[in-house]
């Protein structure tokens, strides 16, 4: 006779952290509850509380910055009419060219991982383009110098069967 185990207990994760960003260095966004209703002028028309008894709540930004787990924060942020105009999710500001700096930077590693000339060349090749951030060419035209360094036997177009000079120690010779 074998005992049950108890079941497992399902881990409640914490919520992720999100930061939002704000052109305003010190906004103050007000969520004002659902039943709470005004008039055209601005005065409470409706009910002088909600049942629940809940209240308006401030989000305050420091400068530039707000940061917060609360789920009912972050939904009020996302669904706010300025969402993605005067406040935005960090690392996504509204007028930051598609891709971004790390989309790009991301493509140029993972191309770089499997050694993929063609992608990066491609990846130059768009940048130039659309967006001409020297940066990003740069980055993909070092992955594709390194990648040509490398031995052929490790995907690189090096004939001569030695690692780049760079990645060894020659003083040790």
């Amino acid at each position: 006779m074998t005992a049950k185990k108890a079941p497992a207990k399902k881990r409640q994760s914490k919520p992720k952290k999100v930061t939002f960003m704000s052109r305003f260095p010190n906004l103050t966004m007000i969520r004002v509850p659902a039943d709470y209703i005004y008039d055209v002028r601005g005065n409470k028309s409706g009910k002088e509380k909600p049942e629940h008894g809940e209240s308006p709540f401030s989000y305050s930004f420091d400068n530039s910055i707000f940061e917060t787990d609360d789920p009912v924060a972050i939904e009020f942020m996302r669904s706010h009419e300025n969402f993605n105009t005067d406040v935005w999710e960090a690392g996504a500001a509204p007028d930051e060219p598609r891709p971004t700096n790390g989309e790009q930077m991301a493509a140029i590693s993972q191309a770089a991982a499997i050694r993929d000339v063609e992608a990066l060349d491609e990846l130059i090749e768009d940048e130039k383009k659309t967006h001409d951030r020297l940066p990003i060419i740069q980055a993909a035209e070092a992955a594709i110098s390194a990648i040509e360094e490398l031995p052929t036997e490790l995907g690189g177009g090096s004939d001569d069967g030695a690692f780049p000079s760079d990645l060894t120690n020659s003083d040790n010779d």
